[in-house]
């Protein structure tokens, strides 16, 4: 009887140990999970401030493109102006010097 006792308390205090252990694991468990969904909104605010941060330099780069851009068609339009008024330029004329100022522009990003 005795021995009986002492198995069903050493299988008691097992028990209990046990259930401690699994206490101590759901706590570790639901610890990390709260650390992995933290990192997850770390993660999504940094891809936020890539993007944010690409869309700038995306804005920066169309900036500059613009401004070379008419930068060339201000330079056109004073070559139009200082030639000779016999020497009128026809629409025709002008679209191909745009047409190819855009080029020019293209060509040198592409360079740079």
């Amino acid at each position: 009887d005795i021995l009986k006792d002492k198995e069903l308390s050493n299988i008691i205090i097992e028990k209990d140990n046990a259930i401690k252990e699994r206490d101590q694991l759901l706590i570790k468990y639901n610890q990390l999970s709260n650390a992995y969904f933290e990192l997850q909104d770390e993660l999504k605010a940094i891809d936020n401030d890539l993007l944010a941060v690409a869309e700038a330099e995306n804005i920066q780069i169309l900036r500059y493109d613009t401004r070379k851009r008419i930068k060339g068609l201000i330079y056109d339009h004073n070559n139009i102006l200082s030639q000779p008024s016999n020497q009128m330029t026809t629409k025709h004329d002008i679209s191909n010097r745009i047409s190819n100022n855009t080029k020019r522009s293209n060509n040198n990003d592409y360079n740079n």
